[in-house]
């Protein structure tokens, strides 16, 4: 059995290590002067998380009544692709019904929602305003008349059954379940001699920004630029992205990336056995999730956003009660601090935090095969196929009192297992001084752990390692690692999976991160000037 990428067309190189098409063998012969290469873009609806921020924005509502949709399908790792956003009967119920709660809501105080005073234009033309500043917010472009005609006929029909608040309120609800509401419409400029590809318009490529960077919708600086046809120059696109990376707000994008990547959008869902693991509590599962995001933020907004130091950074966030629990002394009190970790800590970089350990473990203990799946799809981005259709899946009875390396010394045993689990559970046994609640051990059943490890046929990272620590050091050195985060970051940030047409997008992505020491902010701008963000292929044209 052979690894391969985790996409079924990517044009790059099959095999391990390789990830949509960036650094494969071909990459030489790449010719990407003299016109726009992009992959076919489908519509994109807003994701939960997206509609939330959306709504906090246009209307000061935090109530988050997108936690009640349907949740999202993962593929690929992330819940924002498009071929997975399918809208059933019941989601467009909950539209329906979130749409009528919030406009409900939001006229209980009209003065704040009115750019107006109706006192002094009169209701009609108050409303008339409303409509087009609340339209070019919620539809992220100036409406058509067309459109503003259609809002003009609910607002008159809501003047005459209860005055401006009822006709507000109207024109509320059919703004938010519109389709240029809830979904990202793009439908671009044609590109000349460019047969099937678009040049997205200035309030397309400010919509496709502010979702990127902030999971919600433009702010009004944004679209002001839009309305000025600043943004289809890359440099003033670049100046806003600049701007709005260094916005709180884009702190929302960044964790939920890495939630998605690192499995902690799973966190809440982790339980462990009261018998085996006592002290592990949901205050102790919430602590740690708090510790990574504060990590995150940090490592990304106030160090050096590398990925080496994501990966290796001496240092972490902890309260007195996680301190205790990870058996580190000497912090107490409720209030999570920058603490630099001591060498006797065992812990350093991301994948030794509770969180991540937590999540990819077990009810009862440590998971070396899911350790090391996540390893080889999320960090490597190499696929695992599914196992023959003849395996056993009935486990041999084995020593209650056994490590969990010698009860999985099965997979090696039996080669119709070993074909798949020694590329996952070598990985795996290297994450063992790390149970399966997060705290560090020397001893399990009496015996010294060995958390010796291994990546079979794995590209650049190939070889031995002894544990976490080593694993970590090992992924920030990795070209393929590299490559790995640049395929992640253009999935998250453009819905979709790459595809041969957006092998020079990637190409330029993969030099930005090279050249910048594998600086993730400087990934994250790098993507807004490739030809993928700023154009899109249409219809399946070629």
């Amino acid at each position: 059995m052979t690894l391969g990428t985790d996409e079924s067309t990517n044009g790059g190189t099959e095999g391990t290590g390789g990830s949509d098409g960036t650094g494969g063998s071909d990459s030489d012969a790449l010719v990407c002067e003299g016109g726009v290469q992009v992959g076919e873009a489908a519509l994109r609806r807003l994701t939960r998380r997206e509609y939330n921020n959306t709504v906090r924005d246009l209307l000061g509502d935090a109530t988050r009544p997108a936690d009640a949709f349907p949740p999202e399908e993962k593929k690929y790792g992330f819940n924002n692709l498009a071929e997975t956003q399918t809208a059933s009967e019941l989601l467009v119920e909950n539209y329906m019904d979130a749409a009528e709660a919030l406009a409900a809501a939001a006229v209980t105080d009209l003065p704040a929602l009115l750019p107006c005073d109706p006192g002094v234009i009169g209701e009609l033309e108050c409303g008339r305003e409303f409509i087009a500043s609340f339209g070019r917010r919620a539809f992220r472009r100036p409406l058509t008349q067309a459109e503003r005609d259609r809002m003009e006929v609910a607002l008159a029909w809501g003047l005459s059954e209860g005055g401006l608040a009822t006709g507000v309120e109207l024109v509320i609800q059919v703004m938010l379940q519109s389709a240029h509401f809830l979904y990202r419409v793009e439908l671009g400029a044609p590109t000349p001699g460019e047969e099937g590809v678009v040049a997205l318009t200035d309030h397309e490529l400010a919509a496709r920004l502010s979702y990127f960077l902030w999971n919600s919708t433009p702010d009004d600086a944004l679209l002001d630029a839009a309305d000025a046809g600043a943004l289809a120059d890359p440099a003033a696109l670049l100046a806003q992205a600049e701007r709005m990376l260094d916005d709180p707000r884009a702190r929302d994008s960044v964790l939920d990336f890495h939630d998605q990547v690192f499995d902690l959008d799973r966190i809440d869902e982790v339980a462990r056995d009261p018998e085996v693991y006592p002290d592990f509590t949901e205050a102790i599962r919430d602590k740690m999730a708090l510790e990574t995001h504060a990590f995150l933020e940090h490592v990304i907004f106030e160090d050096d956003a590398r990925l080496e130091t994501l990966y290796t950074a001496s240092y972490s966030f902890l309260d007195g009660a996680l301190a205790s629990y990870y058996a580190l002394p000497g912090l107490v009190g409720p209030t999570m601090e920058l603490v630099a970790l001591p060498e006797s800590s065992h812990r350093g970089g991301i994948l030794t935090q509770g969180a991540v350990l937590a999540v990819h473990g077990s009810f009862g203990g440590t998971a070396p095969v899911q350790r090391g799946k996540f390893v080889r799809t999320q960090l490597l981005c190499n696929a695992i196929p599914p196992p023959p259709d003849n395996i056993d899946f009935q486990p041999p009875d084995v020593d209650p009192n056994a490590t969990t390396r010698e009860r999985f010394t099965q997979h090696s045993i039996d080669m119709g297992c070993n074909a798949c689990h020694r590329y996952l559970d070598p990985i795996g046994f290297g994450f063992e001084h790390f149970d399966g609640a997060g705290r560090y051990r020397a001893v399990e059943h009496g015996f010294p752990v060995d958390a010796s490890g291994e990546l079979y046929d794995a590209g650049d990272v190939e070889g031995a390692f002894d544990g976490v620590r080593e694993l970590s050091v090992k992924l920030a050195a990795s070209e393929d690692a590299r490559r790995c985060v640049v395929s992640q970051w253009f999935r998250y940030g453009m819905g979709r999976v790459s595809t041969d047409d957006d092998a020079c997008s990637l190409e330029a992505l993969q030099r930005a991160f090279d050249d910048s020491d594998a600086d993730i902010r400087a990934l994250i701008l790098a993507l807004t000037q490739t030809d993928a963000f700023r154009h899109a292929r249409i219809g399946g044209g070629a």
